[in-house]
């Protein structure tokens, strides 16, 4: 009797170590993550300090690798199916960007919606009674 309550204990003890494990494979894969995120973040920023050193703003016309490096520097991952852009994902300060013009525009056409409606009921009262 005493070796099948120890080898419950047991067995409890290692599903809630094998929990606390998983847990910390997880935290691992989180961190390493970030630090890939971090060694990326400082090769953008790098690339963005080399880009504005060798700008000209003074140039009538940008040539065709300038706005390569521009493209590469606005957009993180853009998808093109059918000579079309079908998803798109800038950089971190573009996307904030984008999206809150995105969000703006949307509040725009939504107030111009409303704008069309009529403000008051159509239906009136029936004179007949």
């Amino acid at each position: 009797m005493e070796n099948l309550l120890s080898e419950e204990l047991y067995k409890l003890k290692n599903e809630n170590l094998r929990q606390e494990e998983e847990e910390l494979k997880k935290l691992i894969a989180l961190q390493e993550v970030r630090e890939i995120e971090r060694e990326r973040s400082k090769d953008y920023l790098n690339r963005v300090e080399e880009f504005l050193e060798g700008y000209d703003p003074n140039k009538k016309e940008v040539d065709l690798e300038t706005k390569k490096l521009i493209l590469n520097l606005l957009f993180k991952n853009i998808k093109i199916a059918h000579k079309k852009i079908f998803s798109f994902e800038f950089f971190a300060p573009f996307n904030f960007l984008f999206f809150e013009e995105k969000q703006k525009c949307q509040t725009k056409n939504l107030k111009r919606v409303t704008n069309f409606l009529p403000p008051k009921s159509l239906s009136g009262l029936s004179a007949a009674r």
